[in-house]
């Protein structure tokens, strides 16, 4: 069965939980498996939506079971899955596809990521051209990428995220320089399909430019001393401040989207939808390579920063990625012919008249481009990638 032999159950609706534990030997229990159905064909790690309608005749009452089933653990191929209570309804299902973290297995399938960029945009309202944008900008198309963010790792540890308590992030410290080492940290290389210690992915999955003088446990100090011209954004990192391992499973961007962990945690990663529990041992890392796993969490992401641009009030509502064009006769008409001079006078000293233009300019921008920038955080240099995300959308779909 699905997981190894898991049978779906949930609990009894109140008031029918001791009846059956009472007359349960002179009940029969129905089910009517409503979702999936037979045969029905899934990709490894897409969730399966589960419902069932069980049925005690004798009783003349009903009750609706309604789940979000993981499968990025199933095996491949046929898996059953039963109902429970005792009821005899099953239905088998197929769980295709290989571990997108498995590289030469197949997972640079294009198809497989159109697909679920079709279903999980679609079913978030966004135009999936945006998510595809997304991809080609975030990762190149390259779907084992990944991005280690020094900057961020200085946060999270100011944030306390690698204190002993702080769950699930200290099962994946990298230990040194007085913190102590995670559990997961230690076993990760056994772990994943590669072997690849926390170092070796990075290296592996990184851009060409990236590099890593460090022979052992580089610090976070020096990855970034290695790397300023790729961290240009990031000016947090000293080397006081910078002096104990950097941590590669955490501070890091996952997969075609370039998903953070910490992103993805947040997003309910590390929940089990089945049981309303955390996993334990918490999910690996690893698993934000997979295709159905890394995009789902992304547009649970890109959805979030949509509420929080609309919480905001920013820009206008069309959902097509726009900036509408500026009116240079605007700012003829506030400074005069010699315009452009003025305004680098009002931007200088941040006046009134430069604020409520920018005010203006920020209105300027539709909604979604203010989701996609707010995806990767509000620091300036967000500007400009989120320009080329809409900018490759619209090249893409120029009747947009």
């Amino acid at each position: 069965g699905l997981n190894g032999g898991y049978t779906v159950v949930e609990s009894w609706p109140n008031g029918l939980r001791n009846l059956f534990r009472d007359w349960g030997h002179l009940a029969i229990v129905t089910a009517q498996i409503i979702s999936p159905t037979n045969n029905a064909s899934f990709q490894k790690g897409q969730r399966i939506h589960w419902r069932v309608n069980y049925q005690i005749p004798a009783l003349v009452t009903h009750w609706i079971e309604d789940l979000s089933l993981d499968t990025t653990h199933t095996d491949l191929g046929p898996n059953t899955l039963q109902a429970g209570y005792g009821a005899g309804a099953s239905v088998v299902v197929g769980i295709t596809g290989s571990e997108i973290g498995t590289p030469g297995a197949g997972g640079n399938n294009t198809s497989t990521i159109d697909q679920l960029v079709n279903q999980y945009m679609t079913a978030a309202g966004f135009p999936p051209g945006v998510l595809k944008a997304m991809i080609r900008i975030e990762s190149s198309n390259d779907f084992y990428s990944t991005r280690y963010e020094p900057c961020e790792d200085i946060g999270y540890k100011e944030d306390g995220l690698y204190n002993s308590t702080s769950t699930p992030y200290s099962y994946w410290v990298i230990g040194g320089g007085g913190m102590a080492t995670g559990t997961g940290a230690m076993d990760f290389a056994r772990n994943n399909p590669q072997h690849y210690s926390p170092k070796k992915m990075i290296e592996e999955y990184s851009l060409s430019s990236f590099k890593m003088s460090a022979t052992t446990t580089p610090t976070v100090y020096d990855v970034w001393n290695d790397n300023k011209n790729f961290y240009w954004y990031c000016h947090a990192v000293t080397k006081e401040n910078g002096n104990y391992p950097a941590q590669f499973l955490i501070a890091t961007s996952y997969g075609p989207a370039q998903m953070l962990y910490r992103s993805a945690i947040l997003e309910g990663f590390n929940q089990n939808l089945d049981t309303d529990d955390p996993f334990d041992p918490p999910r690996n890392p690893w698993e934000l390579f997979y295709p159905s796993v890394n995009l789902q969490y992304a547009v649970d992401h890109l959805k979030g920063k949509y509420q929080i641009a609309t919480s905001e009030g920013r820009g206008y509502v069309s959902n097509d990625c726009k900036v509408k064009p500026h009116d240079n006769q605007y700012f003829i008409n506030t400074y005069g012919d010699d315009w452009v001079e003025a305004l680098k006078l009002d931007y200088r000293n941040n006046t009134p008249r430069w604020q409520s233009i920018t005010q203006l300019l920020d209105d300027n921008k539709d909604r979604l481009w203010w989701a996609v920038r707010f995806y990767n955080g509000r620091a300036p240099s967000t500007i400009q990638h989120t320009n080329k995300v809409c900018g490759v959308y619209h090249e893409q779909n120029p009747q947009q």
